[in-house]
């Protein structure tokens, strides 16, 4: 079973943590490069370059956080392929001082794993006054691969990364960018701090340990659905994602996100299309932090 079958996680942490295994591309994202080193090797430029080689330019986004308040406490993602469960998504959101942490689990379903088994573990820490990066380590276990990475975000504008293998020695690096980069959990942060209206798009510089990525995240839509007996407006978010230190040619797939526009900005759905048919994330039960039974999430 190829990874790219299973981009759920990819789509989910886009606004909660964030896998990047797989781009979506379709959008203008040179025109946010402005230098880029290509070493060459034997007279041939190679495809892949550092990540700290590209230097690009994005908006520098300064928002009123005030109205974004994040629920603490756990959500619960039931994952589905053709109607098929596929996995099981947790996130939880918790405060630690002046950070927010959040901590995200996905499994692949008992059935799935004879196939394709998946275990990803991610936890970040956010500032909890600008929604800019603190630090962040994701572990993958993807069938019989054990990859994990740590960075840290410094005040000086410094990142730190160290990334590596099962039975490998891993691979540390120091560097900076010259522009406001974010890890997976503060861009998803942020973006869900915004105001969404219809037509707008927004771009962020991420970094995950291994590749810079260019997220692009548009508002097609603005709908309105009842939650558990009450009517909610919705922003429908299209994200697309580049890897720039990548030359490779991307895939396009089509995915759409859907976001309550009150002040916890909370993922009721994510529908990703991949190679066949379209995977569906759907937030089925939140479980508070203090302790109240968990409410599902009866959408309609």
């Amino acid at each position: 079973m190829k990874k790219n079958v299973f981009p759920f996680s990819i789509m989910l942490v886009l606004f909660c943590v964030f896998g990047a295994s797989s781009a979506f591309a379709d959008f203008d994202y040179k025109r946010y490069i402005i230098k880029e080193t290509s070493p060459e090797r034997d007279g041939v430029t190679k495809e892949k370059v550092a990540a700290e080689d590209v230097t690009i330019r994005t908006p520098d986004y300064r928002n009123d956080h005030k109205n974004f308040q994040p629920r603490l406490g756990t959500y619960t993602y039931d994952v589905s392929w053709a109607g098929i469960p596929a996995a099981t998504a947790e996130v939880e959101v918790d405060k630690d001082g002046m950070a927010y942490h959040i901590s995200t689990k996905v499994r692949t379903a008992r059935g799935i794993d004879l196939l394709y088994r998946l275990r990803y573990n991610a936890d970040g820490w956010v500032s909890t006054a600008d929604l800019h990066p603190l630090r962040s380590k994701f572990l993958t276990e993807e069938n019989s691969k054990v990859k994990f990475a740590e960075l840290t975000f410094k005040d000086n504008g410094e990142i730190y990364a160290i990334r590596g293998k099962k039975g490998k020695a891993p691979e540390q690096k120091t560097f900076t960018t010259g522009n406001l980069t974010f890890d997976p959990f503060s861009a998803s942060f942020v973006a869900r701090s915004m105001e969404w209206e219809k037509g707008q798009s927004r771009v962020f510089d991420t970094y995950n340990g291994k590749s810079r990525y260019l997220i692009h995240l548009s508002c097609i839509d603005i709908i309105e659905t009842k939650l558990n007996g009450v009517m909610k407006k919705i922003w429908v978010i299209s994200p697309s994602v580049q890897k720039i230190n990548d030359k490779a040619k991307s895939k396009l797939r089509e995915a759409r996100i859907y976001v309550t526009a009150d002040e916890h900005r909370e993922i009721l759905k994510i529908e990703s299309e991949v190679f066949v048919g379209t995977v569906h994330t759907v937030l089925s039960s939140f479980q508070e932090k203090s302790g109240r039974s968990s409410v599902a999430m009866r959408q309609k």
